[in-house]
């Protein structure tokens, strides 16, 4: 994933949306592209190589953005840094990209 400004996001899937949801501690990365949208928790500074893991994910055409459904059990669920993956794939920054690339 490559952040650009204004929250663009361009990817090897497609182009998109990025928010940073600075809230919560560790913060979350929501990104969106062809409307379906993943929320990333960023890993701690500190604790080993930078990454991030997928705690949400939500089709936009048939559920409510995250982002839009504040008080819900999911909103909650992916807010707390206890909350596990919701599945194993892991993102890392990209070697030699931009310094807002994700792999």
């Amino acid at each position: 994933l490559r952040m650009c400004s204004g929250g663009g996001l361009a990817s090897r899937w497609g182009t998109g949306r990025w928010h940073l949801l600075e809230a919560v501690s560790p913060p979350l990365l929501c990104v969106t592209f062809h409307d379906v949208e993943h929320v990333l928790r960023l890993d701690e500074p500190g604790r080993g190589p930078p990454g991030c893991e997928l705690v949400a994910k939500r089709r936009l055409s048939s559920e409510k953005s995250l982002l839009q459904d504040v008080g819900s059990p999911a909103y909650q669920s992916a807010l707390d840094p206890r909350t596990p993956p919701c599945c194993p794939t892991r993102g890392w920054p990209c070697p030699g990209a931009g310094r807002n690339s994700l792999a």
